[in-house]
């Protein structure tokens, strides 16, 4: 019996986020690019273009890229919070300090040194493992918020259930809301969830999408001299 692949962002989001900007900007006519380079060399993994009502053009950015990477962080924190190797370097302390100290000063004096070299040990390792995990998510945001784009999206392969007590994820949330940046999930039973909405940039007068390289496409000959509709998602 094969075994049955498990839901990805990528096969949700694009139905999602198209539905979300018919109803949110009215949009009728999105067009979605997948594997768009930027002018600055780097790779978005879909942009979605369309016009808004006051005609003018939108770009919204989606990063799938990173899921698997996010995903596994979050999950393995969830089950298991920081590594056992914490423990190990904690005994050792204790036992090479007591080991050293006894020779030298009384045996309770050097087991109390020894306790109180241990537990500090232990506390260092946790606080540098946590902030180490937390640059990982920080380096992964920001990678993110690099692309120009009125919205930037977040996708990941994961349970929403993942975020419930879970410190990491709460950082991530909480990185995602400082940058303006949405966040969409997809779990095991291959439903979308919005868990936050992105904070639209709306710079007067720049378009996110000169920013991009994208293919040439025919143009649609305009019916009696109208414009046809996308008319400003041209790339200058």
């Amino acid at each position: 019996m094969s075994k049955q692949r498990s839901p990805k962002i990528e096969d949700f989001a694009y139905d999602f986020l198209q539905s979300h900007y018919r109803a949110a900007y009215t949009a009728t006519s999105i067009k979605v690019k997948q594997n768009v380079q930027t002018r600055a060399d780097k790779q978005v993994d879909a942009l979605f273009l369309f016009d808004t009502v006051d005609n003018s053009p939108f770009c919204a950015a989606l990063v799938t890229a990173s899921s698997s990477g996010l995903a596994n962080l979050l999950t393995r924190y969830k089950k298991n919070g920081l590594s056992k190797w914490r423990f190990l370097t904690a005994f050792l302390a204790l036992i090479g300090i007591g080991f050293l100290l006894k020779a030298i000063v009384h045996w309770a004096i050097a087991a109390g040194i020894a306790v109180a070299a241990a537990l500090a040990l232990f506390i260092l390792h946790s606080v540098l493992e946590k902030k180490q995990l937390k640059g990982k998510i920080s380096d992964l945001v920001d990678n993110v918020d690099s692309f120009p784009a009125n919205e930037k999206w977040l996708g990941i392969s994961i349970s929403s259930l993942t975020f419930r007590n879970n410190d990491l994820a709460r950082h991530l949330l909480q990185l995602c809301q400082q940058k303006g940046i949405g966040i969409l999930t997809v779990g095991q039973r291959a439903k979308v969830v919005l868990m936050q909405e992105p904070k639209a940039l709306h710079s007067r007068g720049e378009n996110f999408i000169a920013n991009y390289i994208l293919p040439e496409e025919p143009e649609a000959k305009p019916q009696n001299g109208k414009k046809g509709p996308d008319s400003n998602l041209k790339v200058a």
